[in-house]
């Protein structure tokens, strides 16, 4: 351990401060649950000074005993477009087919190569809306999800009861 920090030291590197549980670990020991700060992100100056309002995020821990850590930063090269993104969640929506079906039977403009593409692009669109008329905000909906898990863990590691533990299980189901 001496020899990590010392390297640590000698690498002029700093804690990114982490927002969220306070622990990144978790396990059970001699039959009771512990939690634990095991995972870190250190920086040099370098990055730093490139990245000066990055900020670190405990997500929830679901799926592994580790919490995924999240690194946003604040420096952004360009802008690239809106990536059209095919959700496997919407075929099986009872509605989706018929969405599918009355958007490509509308008349397109052009023939051969350029009607088809204009009919990608106009199902897209489509596809958009009543994705967002059909399931709502998706990004909200996770991102409240999220934070349920997120109080219920904290409840958790507070608590430390039963009760606190089937809420957390149930919030991450």
């Amino acid at each position: 351990m001496m020899e990590f920090m010392d390297t640590i030291v000698a690498c002029f590197l700093n804690l990114i401060p982490g927002q969220g549980s306070r622990f990144t670990w978790t396990g059970i020991r001699h039959g009771r649950r512990i939690w634990k700060k095991l995972d870190r992100l250190l920086v040099n100056l370098e990055w730093q000074q490139c990245f000066p309002e990055d900020s670190l995020q405990h997500l929830n821990i679901t799926g592994s005993d580790h919490s995924p850590l999240l690194l946003k930063v604040s420096h952004r090269t360009g802008t690239a477009p809106w990536l059209f993104k095919f959700q496997r969640m919407w075929a099986k929506h009872p509605t989706f087919r018929d969405t599918v079906r009355l958007s490509w039977e509308q008349p397109a403009q052009g023939y051969g190569m350029f009607a088809f593409s204009f009919k990608l692009k106009r199902l897209k669109q489509d596809l958009r809306r009543w994705n967002k008329d059909t399931f709502g905000d998706v990004f909200k909906n996770l991102a409240a999800a999220e934070e349920r898990v997120r109080e219920c863990e904290v409840q958790l590691e507070e608590e430390g009861t039963e009760d606190a533990r089937a809420h957390w299980s149930h919030a991450q189901a």
